[in-house]
């Protein structure tokens, strides 16, 4: 098959860190014409990046040629359920507002949504299908709406009922779901048919580090982490640090390993719980766990291969063992 015109459709893209913009770069390099439509970045930390206005649209180029359309969007902010709302309207709102007037008149192969939390990204998308009259694949990432409930972010039956209601609706507009894990092959199919699910994986491009690439790199990790992972015996933790990661349980661990003087537990990447967590660290005298804060994608070969072990943790429950 030759070279596609692929319309992506995400509320998450560069320079917020996502698997969706090392996607773009590949298939850009393939040969297809790529074009995103998205919101203002503003992920995880709630405000608007630097050159960002919430008002206005706006257009960029990503990567050799990437034409990129911004809709306006209200931020997170400092989170909460009402401020995560209003964000997720905001990019419903303003998507079904603009992003059809700047595909009008244009031809595409397919869309593509990239569906992390919130899978109501998708519902811009919905729109442009029925305007272009093309092909609609959802990239599944998250599975809604049983991490509502597991997560506690909604409680209310009555509301997961609705929610499912606008799930399955969204499933059943889309000519293609792709499922991020075989796991999700069989809770996504019960809000759409099987025949249209596709395993596609999540991926890393992957590169060889040799001694002479470690050394170059090191610049843009700070020398201070660099010296305390070569220095301890590190157990480390990379990724969100929100509710769905079982953090109270790395807090219990750290409380009781706190008399091994060469170990530190050391915790890589921001969340929601960011807070919570330095709060735990003071209160309980917690010197052995490490706050590290967030890095880009391309420093974590670093810490990786200076950590003697590598954590990952999920709370006990059913949809996160889709996941894995």
């Amino acid at each position: 098959m030759g070279p596609v015109k692929i319309l992506f459709v995400s509320q998450y893209f560069w320079p917020e860190y996502f698997i969706i913009n090392d996607l773009v770069k590949t298939l850009e390099a393939q040969g297809h014409s790529i074009k995103v439509l998205t919101g203002k970045p503003n992920y995880p930390k709630g405000c608007l990046y630097e050159g960002y206005m919430e008002e206005g649209v706006q257009a960029e180029v990503f990567g050799e040629g990437v034409r990129v359309f911004r809709a306006p969007l209200r931020p997170r902010r400092t989170g909460g359920a009402k401020n995560l709302l209003l964000n997720y309207w905001s990019f419903i709102w303003n998507g079904l507002r603009f992003f059809p007037r700047e595909v009008d008149g244009d031809h595409y192969d397919m869309i593509l949504v990239f569906a992390p939390s919130p899978i109501t990204s998708a519902i811009p998308a919905l729109y442009l299908q029925w305007k272009l009259k093309t092909h609609l694949a959802i990239w599944v990432q998250d599975l809604w709406p049983e991490s509502l409930s597991a997560t506690g972010f909604i409680k209310n039956r009555f509301l997961l009922a609705l929610v499912k209601l606008l799930v399955r609706g969204i499933y059943s507009k889309a000519d293609t779901l792709l499922v991020q894990s075989k796991g999700f092959i069989r809770p996504v199919s019960r809000y759409a048919d099987a025949e249209k699910i596709i395993y596609y994986p999540n991926s890393y491009k992957d590169e060889v580090f040799g001694r002479k690439r470690i050394q170059l790199k090191d610049k843009a990790v700070p020398i201070s982490l660099t010296n305390l992972l070569d220095q301890y015996f590190c157990v480390t933790f990379t990724g969100n640090l929100g509710s769905a990661q079982s953090l109270e349980t790395i807090i219990d661990v750290a409380a009781k390993l706190k008399d091994f003087p060469n170990l530190r537990i050391v915790l890589v990447g921001s969340g929601s719980l960011s807070a919570w967590l330095l709060e735990q660290k003071v209160n309980r005298k917690l010197d052995n766990l490490v706050l590290a804060g967030r890095f880009s994608p391309e420093m974590m070969p670093q810490i990786f291969m200076r950590s003697e072990v590598l954590l990952v943790t999920l709370k006990k429950e059913e949809i996160f063992s889709y996941t894995i």
